[in-house]
């Protein structure tokens, strides 16, 4: 959960779904951190329906949360935000690991 107290700051939204009877949205976002250009941390908070579909996936917003840590929400959109794109580290492919250059093909772990 984020530790709402009000604040503005700028999230990106990594996921969401719709929750409880109301259709209330679930948001997992990251806090990103303008000065620097780095993503701090990754919670979740709430929000309506109407503010739900003002946030997408993948892309940056300033947004108001309340004042409620046990029951977080975006109470407002106030714009989208340019972001700098995530870098993704790329996993190894099956082939890059098979042979090992640092060692022989004789002490290679078959782990």
């Amino acid at each position: 959960m984020f530790p709402a107290a009000n604040q503005v700051l700028v999230i990106r939204i990594v996921g969401s779904k719709t929750v409880g009877r109301a259709g209330e949205n679930r948001f997992v976002f990251e806090v990103f951190e303008e000065n620097t250009s780095i993503y701090l941390s990754k919670h979740f908070a709430y929000c309506t329906p109407e503010i739900g579909a003002r946030l997408h996936r993948q892309r940056g917003f300033r947004v108001r949360m309340n004042d409620k840590a046990d029951y977080p929400q975006i109470l407002e959109v106030i714009q989208e935000v340019p972001l700098p794109k995530v870098e993704r580290k790329k996993k190894p492919s099956a082939a890059n690991n098979a042979a090992s250059p640092s060692l022989p093909p004789s002490n290679r772990s078959l782990s």
